[in-house]
């Protein structure tokens, strides 16, 4: 019988609505009703708690009932929220408060790319150009017969041992003392053979020297890889920022990298775009990812809202009336906690939202060029771009362009 209800449930609602609406309200509610327990004393076990509520088959049939009127009711507000948390909905001064902050964190974030930029090409210059100077003096040296100045060697030594030691721990070393060490290595290979085999009288010297060699050249090439490394790291870190175009919070950047991409590759403004790419759009597995990722999305938006409602009712409750001072100090700390993790799920899954609006973008533009505004197959993309451009102007109050229509259908 449950079974048949739920099926008959499905039938009025999409995959999304209980994904997107039912289950937050559900978690909540659980949430809700499990702390209304333990206010009474009525908590005392896992087993208890679900023997309450499964108790009555009837009264799970209402519950569920309630619940899926409390979603279909809150379903419509999730833009509310979602414009919430992007900033865009607040009043202005606390946007414009926000978006300062959040400034002041992109700013700082563009210090630290640029720095990791200049390190990364001055770290693969140097290392190009120490390890091809090094291969002069190492010339001459191989005209040598004998390894006589051993102590050029054990300067060079001195200097390239604790480069290899810094690198092994994972930091970078200075350039002034890898430009040092480059200097006496090339004076050591300069005045020594480092090719002599045993038995001759300076095959120690000269596998020293050959060691340090290889030691300095391996020293360069991890120092311009950790360079690189620690460049794209950073940058996938920072991925989710809108660094051109900061907007007030992290929602509101993710959503704008989204946005801003067809003008920014193609040249087509995405108000003008969108609406015709939903229409351009047929029952596929592209469509099937945008509802999913608009569900996921609307989870997590949802379940953000709704959580917050949880310290908003509780934390007074059990402040004023409690007999306990734990649940106060649990909610207290777990709901910051909670907060912060469904934040950062909104803030993800708009980026997993944007990655499928980039992608309908890429596959049917094309689309809504020739079929929808009957115009010819761009032969290149600045072309594309052009088009694009003359296409979004044509809506502007006062623009006068004209261009001719494709007469045969593709």
């Amino acid at each position: 019988m449950f079974n048949n209800f739920v099926a008959l449930l499905k039938g009025f609602f999409s995959n999304s609505f209980w994904f997107g609406s039912f289950l937050p309200v559900a978690i909540v509610a659980g949430i809700h009703y499990a702390l209304c327990l333990w206010y009474r004393g009525k908590l005392d076990t896992l087993g208890a708690f679900l023997k309450l509520n499964m108790a009555d088959t009837w009264q799970t049939f209402l519950t569920i009932a309630v619940l899926i009127v409390i979603a279909y009711i809150v379903s419509p507000l999730i833009p509310l929220f979602r414009g919430v948390l992007d900033a865009s909905l607040l009043p202005q001064p606390i946007h414009d408060m926000l978006r300062r902050d959040h400034l002041a964190r992109v700013f700082a974030i563009r210090a630290k790319l640029a720095a990791a930029t200049v390190q990364m090409f001055d770290w693969a210059t140097r290392a190009k150009r120490l390890e091809e100077a090094l291969w002069e003096p190492r010339a001459r040296g191989m005209t040598l017969h004998n390894a006589s100045d051993p102590r050029s060697v054990e300067a060079a030594e001195r200097l390239v041992a604790p480069l290899a030691r810094e690198m092994e721990s994972g930091r970078l070393p200075e350039g002034a003392k890898v430009e040092a060490a480059a200097e006496a290595l090339a004076t050591a290979l300069r005045t020594n053979a480092p090719n002599l085999q045993a038995p001759h009288a300076d095959h120690d010297v000269s596998r020293r020297l050959e060691v340090t060699h290889t030691t300095m050249v391996r020293v360069l090439k991890d120092a311009a890889r950790e360079a690189r490394q620690h460049f794209l790291v950073l940058s996938a870190r920072y991925d989710g920022v809108a660094m051109d175009a900061p907007q007030a919070t992290r929602v509101a950047d993710a959503r704008s990298l989204a946005e801003r991409y067809p003008l920014r590759v193609y040249g087509a403004d995405f108000e003008f775009l969108w609406p015709r790419l939903q229409l351009q759009m047929e029952t596929g597995r592209i469509q099937d990812r945008l509802v999913a990722a608009q569900a996921q999305q609307d989870f997590a938006v949802l379940s953000l809202a709704l959580l917050i409602t949880v310290p908003l009712v509780w934390l007074p409750t059990f402040a004023l009336s409690g007999d306990s001072p734990w649940p106060f100090i649990a909610i207290g700390v777990a709901s910051p906690l909670l907060l912060s993790l469904f934040y950062e799920l909104v803030v993800q899954t708009q980026r997993a939202y944007g990655e499928v609006i980039k992608g309908m973008v890429d596959c049917n533009r094309i689309d809504v060029l020739t079929k929808t505004l009957r115009q010819p197959v761009p032969a290149s993309l600045s072309a594309e771009r052009e088009l694009w451009g003359r296409v979004c102007r044509a809506e502007e109050k006062g623009d006068k362009a004209d261009f001719p229509y494709r007469q045969t259908a593709i």
